[in-house]
């Protein structure tokens, strides 16, 4: 089941990169989920907010050394 599904549409955000999905769901509780960009599993993810600046931190991809 994709967990999306269970939000209502106005208050879900899409955010596409070239290699992730990022979903966010609000009102009244903020919940995040992120997913491969070629794959439809979905993880629930915790974000940082700031308040005082008024964004939300995303988290960084972590780099792998080869």
């Amino acid at each position: 089941m994709n967990p999306l599904e269970v939000f209502d549409k106005s208050n879900l955000f899409l955010l596409g990169e070239d290699d992730y999905n990022l979903a966010l769901a609000g009102f009244p509780v903020w919940r995040a989920f992120i997913s491969d960009a070629e794959v439809d599993i979905w993880i629930e993810i915790i974000l940082a907010i700031d308040v005082a600046k008024r964004i939300i931190i995303l988290p960084q991809k972590k780099k792998v050394q080869k």
